[in-house]
C-alpha cells in the first residue's frame, strides 16, 4: 500500500508547475477553440457557471433605487447582453491546479460588482486610484493574509510577493492555506488564493525570496513599488529593504505581530527619516549577513521595542532554542495585523495618513476586564443656556421702555392670567425651543424674546421666532375673546435691530380693545392643535376645505396662503424641499442645531427637556431612526458631502409631500414691520381651523430658512459651498411654483388627512 501511495504522489516540483488563472474569452473565436480543446483533453474538469446570478446582482446595483420583479431583471439582463448567449458572454477562468473553469463577468463589470460593497468607505474615483498601484509584500505569513486582504478590497493592481520557503505543518497555526498545499513554495500559493479571488490582478512571484541579484527588480521592474510591506524574518533583508525604499522615497509598513504593533515609515514623506526610527543606530545590511539568532539579539530587541513589546513575548524569547524554536505567533495576531496594515496601505495610497511611528492595536488593553466602569446610555442634558434672561433681566427691560396704561385697562386675576399664558405657550414655536419670556406688570402683559434660548440656523433675523411669537398672540386673542375680553397689541420694536420687547398686551372688557373681533372662536382646538408628521396615503382636500383655509388665512391683513393641490406639482416641489432639508444637515450649524439643540431621541429625555422634538412624533420607521442615530455624528455627515450622497435626508420629504393632499405657502402681500408676526398668526389661526376640519398640519420651513439667510442676508452664517446651491434652489423653486423674486413666503406646511398622532 505504502508503495502504491508513494507512486501516486506529486512532487512540489510538480504542484508548482501553475500559479495564474487562464483566462478564454469565447466571443474571441481563438479562445472558444482553445477552451472546446482543454474540454476534450480533460473530462474531468468541475465546470462552475454562476454568471446570471452575477449578471442578477450587476442589475440591481445599477438600479438601487429599484424593486424589480423576476421577470422584470431577465428583461434588463438580456438587454444587457445585447443578442450574445451567457454561454460566450464575460470571461471563462481555469485553475490548473484544483482542476476547475469558473464562468464570471469581465474585468470592469466583474471589478463593478465585486467592489460595490466597498462604496462609500472606498469611493469610485478611490477605487480606480487603488486599482493603478504596485505594491510590494515580502515575507508570506502574516504577508499572505495583508495580500489577501488587500485583494479583497481591490486595493492594487500589481502585487509582487517574495519567499524562499514552502509550507510546513507548523506554519498551520497562523497561515490560512489547505493542507494539500504541503511542501508548497508559499509564493504560489499566496498566488494561487490570489487568483482564485481575482483572477485580474497582476501577482509576481519571487519564488527564491529577496536577494542582491533580484532586489532592484523587485522594486522597479516594470515600474516602481508604491509601498512596501515587510513581513521577513531576516534582519539583514529588514534593513536592505529599507535602504531600497529609503532611495526610492516609498513607505513602509510593518505588522510586528505582537500587541497589534503597526510600525511605519513615510520615506515617501520624510526621506531623511533615519531607518527604523534610528532604534538600532547606523545599520549596514552587508554585516548582518551570517549572524546567528544569538548575535541578532543585540539588534533585534532594540527593533522590536524591548519596553513595549508583551510580557509573554519576552518571556518566549528567553525560550528560544530552549523550550521553543523560535518565536511565537497566533492566527488571530496574524488575522488583525493583515486587517491594521492593510487600512494603513489604503489610507496612505488615498492621502489619509501621512505620520510614521509605532502604533498599537492592542486587543488585550482595549478589550479587558473592567472595574469600576459601566456602560451609560447616551441622556440629551437639557441645555443650560448661558446668558439666558432672568425676572430681574425683564423688569430691567421694560423699565428702559416706555409703556403707558389707561383707565379702562383690566386688572387680571391670576387664574384669567393663567389661562391666557397656558393657550399662548400651547403655540407652535421652531424646534419647540419656546424662546419667549412673559412678564404681567402694571396691568400689562409683556412677550419678550430671549435671543440666547432662540438662537438657531433658521431664526436668522428673528425670523422663526416672530412667526412663534405671532402663533403665541394669536392664542392668546382667542383665549381672551373666549374669555369676554377684548385686546390691544402693540409692537414696539419688532422690527428694529437688538429685539427684546415684541408686544405689549392689554386687556378689556365691553369690546374697548382695538384687536377686531374674530368673526370664529377657535379657541376649542388650541389644546388638540399639534404637528402631525406621519406620512399618509393621499386624499384629496375638497373645495370647501380649500376655500375654508384660504378665507381663514386671509383674516388676517398683509398675508394669504397660497395652496398647491396639484399631485405632480407637488412631487417636484418635495424633491427642491428635500435637497434643502440635506444642506441643512450638511451644514455644520444647521446639523448641531437639530442633531444637538433640538432633537429628543427618547421619552425620558424630551420629558427631561420638556423642549425640542420627541423623535417619537416624528413617525420615523426603524431603519431611519437608526440612520438618524448614526447621522447625529457630524465627521458621518461630512463623509456624506464628500461622497455628494445623502440622497436618505432628501427622502423623507419626498414621501411625505409626494403623498399630501397639498402644500401650502403662508405669504405677505408687502413686507412691514409686523409681518413676520402676521404670518404666525395667520399660520396659527389656519392651523386651528386645520384641526376643527380634522386636516392634519405639519410645518416644514427648512427652504425657507435657507431662503431667508440667502436673501436677506447674503447667505451669512451658511456653508459657503451651499451658496451657490441654494441660489440655483431658489430660482427652481420660484419657477416651480410661480413665486416672485424677492422673499415673500415665510411659512411652509403640509396638509393631509391622517390618523392622530400617538405622541403628541
Amino acid at each position: 500500500m505504502k508503495t502504491k501511495l508513494a507512486s501516486l504522489a506529486l512532487t512540489s516540483k510538480q504542484l508548482d508547475s501553475s500559479r495564474n488563472a487562464q483566462l478564454f474569452y469565447l466571443n474571441d473565436e481563438n479562445d472558444g477553440l482553445n477552451l472546446a480543446k482543454l474540454l476534450d483533453n480533460h473530462q474531468e474538469i468541475k465546470v462552475k457557471d454562476e454568471l446570471q446570478a452575477q449578471l442578477i446582482e450587476l442589475i440591481k446595483l445599477r438600479y438601487p433605487k429599484e424593486k424589480h420583479s423576476d421577470a422584470e431583471t431577465q428583461v434588463l439582463i438580456d438587454q444587457h447582453l445585447n443578442g450574445l448567449s451567457e454561454e460566450k458572454y464575460g470571461v471563462w477562468a481555469y485553475y490548473e491546479w484544483n482542476n476547475t473553469l469558473v464562468h464570471i463577468l469581465d474585468r470592469d463589470e466583474f471589478y463593478e460588482v465585486k467592489t460595490n460593497r466597498n462604496h462609500h468607505k472606498i469611493t469610485r474615483e478611490e477605487s480606480e486610484l487603488l486599482s493603478q498601484q504596485i505594491v510590494g509584500v515580502v515575507g508570506l505569513s502574516v504577508g499572505r493574509t495583508i495580500a489577501i486582504t488587500m485583494t479583497m478590497e481591490h486595493s492594487y493592481g500589481e502585487i509582487r510577493i517574495a519567499d524562499f520557503d514552502v509550507l510546513d505543518l507548523s506554519n498551520y497555526n497562523r497561515i490560512r492555506a489547505g493542507i494539500n498545499d504541503l511542501g508548497i513554495k508559499k509564493t504560489i500559493s499566496v498566488a494561487r488564493e490570489i487568483a482564485e479571488i481575482d483572477p485580474y490582478v497582476k501577482v509576481t512571484c519571487f519564488n527564491d525570496g529577496l536577494t542582491d541579484d533580484n532586489i532592484d527588480a523587485f522594486f522597479t521592474e516594470g515600474g516602481t513599488l508604491n509601498a512596501l510591506i515587510d513581513e521577513c524574518d531576516g534582519l539583514d533583508i529588514k534593513i536592505l529593504l529599507r535602504e531600497k525604499a529609503k532611495a526610492l522615497q516609498i513607505p513602509v509598513i510593518m505588522d510586528m505581530n505582537d500587541r497589534g504593533t503597526m510600525d511605519i515609515e513615510r520615506f515617501d514623506l520624510e526621506p531623511d527619516r533615519p531607518l527604523l526610527h534610528g532604534f538600532i543606530g547606523h545599520l549596514d545590511s552587508s554585516k548582518l549577513k551570517g549572524l546567528t539568532n544569538e548575535e541578532k539579539l543585540p539588534y533585534i530587541m532594540p527593533m522590536l521595542g524591548e519596553t513595549t513589546i508583551s510580557t509573554k513575548l519576552k518571556a518566549s524569547m528567553l525560550e528560544i532554542e530552549q523550550t521553543l524554536t523560535t518565536w511565537p505567533q497566533l492566527a488571530a495576531d496574524v488575522t488583525l495585523g493583515g486587517a491594521v496594515a492593510a487600512n494603513v496601505y489604503r489610507r496612505i495610497i488615498l492621502d489619509e495618513f501621512h505620520d510614521s511611528g509605532r502604533y498599537f492595536v492592542d486587543m488585550d488593553d482595549l478589550i479587558r476586564n473592567k472595574t469600576q466602569e459601566e456602560f451609560k446610555p447616551f441622556v440629551q442634558e437639557k441645555i443650560n443656556h448661558q446668558g439666558e434672561l432672568k425676572q430681574e433681566d425683564l423688569e430691567q427691560i421694560i423699565k428702559n421702555g416706555n409703556f403707558s396704561i389707561d383707565e379702562a385697562q383690566l386688572e387680571l386675576n391670576d387664574p384669567t392670567l393663567q389661562k391666557l399664558l397656558t393657550s399662548a405657550t400651547l403655540a407652535p414655536s421652531t424646534a419647540n425651543v419656546q424662546s419667549w419670556k412673559w412678564l404681567y406688570s402694571n396691568r400689562n402683559l409683556f412677550l419678550i424674546h430671549d435671543a440666547v434660548v432662540a438662537e438657531s440656523f433658521g431664526d436668522y433675523n428673528d425670523l422663526g421666532s416672530l412667526i412663534s411669537y405671532g402663533a403665541a398672540i394669536e392664542n392668546l386673542i382667542q383665549e381672551a375673546q373666549n374669555l369676554d375680553l377684548s385686546t390691544s397689541v402693540e409692537y414696539p420694536n419688532s422690527d428694529s435691530e437688538g429685539l427684546k420687547v415684541v408686544a405689549c398686551i392689554k386687556f378689556y372688557k365691553n369690546n374697548i380693545g382695538k384687536e377686531p373681533l374674530l368673526e370664529e372662536n377657535l379657541s376649542s382646538y388650541i389644546e388638540s392643535r399639534h404637528t402631525n408628521r406621519k406620512r399618509n396615503e393621499f386624499t384629496p382636500l375638497t373645495q370647501d376645505i380649500k376655500n375654508a383655509l384660504i378665507t381663514t388665512a386671509k383674516s388676517i391683513p398683509g398675508v394669504e396662503l397660497k395652496l398647491f393641490t396639484d399631485r405632480e406639482l407637488v412631487a417636484q416641489a418635495s424633491n427642491l424641499i428635500g435637497v434643502a432639508d440635506k444642506l441643512r444637515f450638511f451644514d455644520e450649524g444647521g446639523h448641531h442645531d437639530f442633531f444637538v439643540k433640538e432633537a429628543r431621541w427618547t421619552k425620558e429625555e424630551s420629558e427631561l427637556t420638556a423642549d425640542g422634538i420627541d423623535l417619537r412624533t416624528v413617525e420615523l420607521s426603524p431603519a431611519e431612526l437608526t440612520g438618524m442615530k448614526l447621522a447625529r455624528d457630524y465627521d458621518v455627515v461630512k463623509q456624506l458631502k464628500k461622497w455628494k450622497g445623502g440622497g436618505a435626508f432628501e427622502k423623507m420629504a419626498h414621501e411625505a409631500f409626494s403623498q399630501c393632499s397639498g402644500l401650502g405657502l403662508f405669504c405677505i402681500t408687502e413686507k412691514t414691520q409686523t409681518s413676520a408676526i402676521d404670518v404666525g398668526r395667520s399660520m396659527e389661526r389656519t392651523w386651528l381651523k386645520s384641526t376643527q376640519l380634522d386636516i392634519n398640519v405639519q410645518p416644514w420651513m427648512s427652504i425657507i430658512f435657507h431662503f431667508n439667510r440667502l436673501i436677506n442676508g447674503n447667505g451669512e452664517g451658511m456653508d459657503k459651498d451651499y451658496i451657490e446651491e441654494t441660489k440655483k434652489l431658489r430660482n427652481e423653486f420660484e419657477q416651480l411654483l410661480g413665486l416672485e423674486s424677492e422673499l415673500k413666503e415665510l411659512f411652509l406646511v403640509r396638509f393631509f388627512h391622517a390618523d392622530k398622532s400617538e405622541v403628541k
